[in-house]
């Protein structure tokens, strides 16, 4: 379409507590698809007394984690949309600091 675009958003002064917690939902994301694509290579298959939480994935498989491990692998999806939220709040803040561009 002639004339049509998108438009895009854009910061006038990009706080730097927005960079930081951006990088963070990035590393975050890296590091829980190595974990997950990783898992069959560190995972128990069999319960342990310190491998007590159990991961269930398609196929059958299940997985023995560590409680802390457990946690983070089953929370994954929430903590990437936390920050994702978080990030959003903090563009809903300061949208006076963020314009709409072509």
């Amino acid at each position: 379409m002639p004339g049509g675009g998108r438009y895009q958003w854009q910061w006038v002064d990009k706080p730097l507590y927005w960079t930081v917690i951006a990088w963070t939902m990035m590393g975050h994301i890296a590091v829980s698809l190595v974990l997950f694509f990783s898992l069959p290579q560190w995972a128990r298959s069999m319960p342990e007394a310190s491998h007590p939480i159990e991961l269930r994935m398609k196929g059958g498989h299940s997985y023995y984690l560590s409680p802390e491990m457990g946690w983070y692998i089953n929370n994954d999806v929430w903590i990437t949309f936390g920050l994702l939220g978080i990030l959003a709040l903090i563009m809903f803040i300061h949208r006076d600091r963020v314009r709409r561009v072509r």
